[in-house]
């Protein structure tokens, strides 16, 4: 047969629904479909995950010695690809604000570093306040606070959710200072996925050297709730769902097997009418292309559709390439199912399944 004639034998055979072919796309539809919105779920979730991770501080890792912390090396850490801030930090006692006489606030002289773990924009120096007290007080960026040695800018107000992080932050003064020479913590924004080992003996290193062999020095977060690392890459790669393209290519194959099966009556009676087996394999490999055309068109319109309402609507279009991926495996097992399937195909085998039909 030429390559038209089959190709005009297939689309009478799909079009005509003689192949089975609204089943077919039916069925690979859901099975291509669920699978893959599925996989691009447990992947959402995942990025979710790290999201909550990184927003809750719980990247930033936390060494403590008393007098002990560089912050020049403090502050140079954030100058690696892998530490997205650093600073350093000392208690220095509390104020008393003219505005709330009777209100005692913890006070902090930080590094220029530590500003910038703190307050995303706005000006790096000065005195920065934690949103809570500046809701209490009523102060803004950019005012004036009267303080005991006279009016001081507000540089920023950095926010600080009570979610588990240092609650020490939560209602506190940041005084940005130049001149201490060693402070008691250094902070750092640090990349998740290296282990325990790699940030202790980061932070170790911005340790001033000192005699006394007794220092105390502890190591810990800023943030502890979420654990005390988490790897992204991990976590995508060992999801629960990190097998659906091979269920999908299973899926596929068997749903191909059975669209082929049950026309198998109808194969083998071309093959007795004289069709090359050839030409057999080529029709049925055409009709397949139409299911497979038709059912991922159908798939990847439901999963937008699906994902757009989701809670992972603002990675629509990365989550959409995975399911894609899925439901393109189940459709190349559906094709491969079904021409293997329709290969074992043989003219003899026509008696019988008239017989038994």
């Amino acid at each position: 047969m030429r390559a038209r004639a089959i190709f005009r034998e297939s689309w009478r055979n799909f079009a005509s629904g003689a192949s089975g072919s609204v089943g077919v796309v039916l069925v690979l539809s859901v099975v291509g479909g669920v699978l893959g919105c599925l996989d691009a779920s447990a992947v959402g979730t995942a990025h979710q995950e790290v999201q909550q991770y990184l927003s809750s501080a719980a990247d930033t890792r936390v060494v403590i010695s008393t007098g002990r912390v560089s912050p020049s090396a403090c502050d140079s850490l954030s100058a690696r690809a892998d530490t997205t801030g650093s600073g350093a930090l000392r208690d220095s006692g509390s104020t008393r604000l003219p505005a709330a006489p009777g209100l005692s606030i913890s006070t902090y002289e930080v590094s220029a570093g530590f500003v910038s773990l703190v307050l995303t924009k706005g000006d790096q120096t000065g005195m920065v306040m934690s949103a809570e007290l500046a809701g209490r007080l009523g102060y803004q960026t950019g005012d004036l606070v009267e303080t005991s040695s006279g009016p001081v800018r507000l540089s920023g107000v950095f926010d600080w959710p009570d979610d588990g992080r240092d609650a020490r932050l939560h209602y506190a003064l940041l005084v940005s200072s130049e001149s201490v020479p060693a402070f008691d913590e250094c902070w750092a924004r640090i990349e998740p996925g290296h282990g325990q080992a790699y940030y202790d003996e980061l932070l170790s290193a911005t340790l001033l050297a000192t005699l006394d062999a007794g220092s105390n020095v502890q190591l810990g977060q800023v943030n502890n709730t979420h654990g005390k690392d988490l790897s992204p890459s991990a976590l995508v790669n060992d999801r629960v769902t990190k097998l659906a393209w091979l269920a999908a290519l299973l899926g596929g194959a068997c749903i191909g097997v059975f669209a082929v099966w049950q026309r198998r009556l109808s194969l083998s009676s071309n093959l007795h009418a004289g069709a090359r087996r050839a030409d057999l394999l080529a029709t049925v490999l055409v009709e397949d292309l139409f299911c497979v055309v038709s059912s991922g068109m159908v798939a990847t319109g439901s999963a937008a559709a699906v994902l757009a309402f989701s809670p992972f609507a603002d990675e629509l279009a990365e989550l959409l390439v995975r399911s894609v991926l899925v439901t393109g495996w189940c459709l190349l097992g559906f094709v491969i199912g079904s021409l293997a399937y329709a290969a074992t195909t043989r003219e003899s085998q026509l008696f019988r399944l008239f017989k038994s039909r």
